[in-house]
């Protein structure tokens, strides 16, 4: 899980929304909203903020970045 939220953060929100929100989606979740802030942020120093979250949002979540497997392959 990313420190995206705070520890009392995740664990209001998964407790809240136990059939809607898990650890795993919230990491996705955050990852959408970093992608989307990053699309939107203006050149400069904005985007490099979004860009070194999302560059460490990967380190953190590989398994939400895996590329998908080529066509003919699996």
């Amino acid at each position: 899980m990313t420190d995206a939220h705070s520890p009392w953060d995740r664990a209001a929100l998964t407790g809240a929304y136990t059939l809607a929100w898990n650890d795993t989606r919230l990491a996705a979740w955050v990852v959408l909203h970093t992608l989307s802030s990053l699309a939107h942020a203006a050149p400069g120093p904005d985007h490099a903020l979004w860009s070194d979250r999302l560059a460490d949002l990967a380190r953190r979540t590989p398994h939400l970045f895996r590329p998908l497997p080529q066509k003919g392959t699996r």
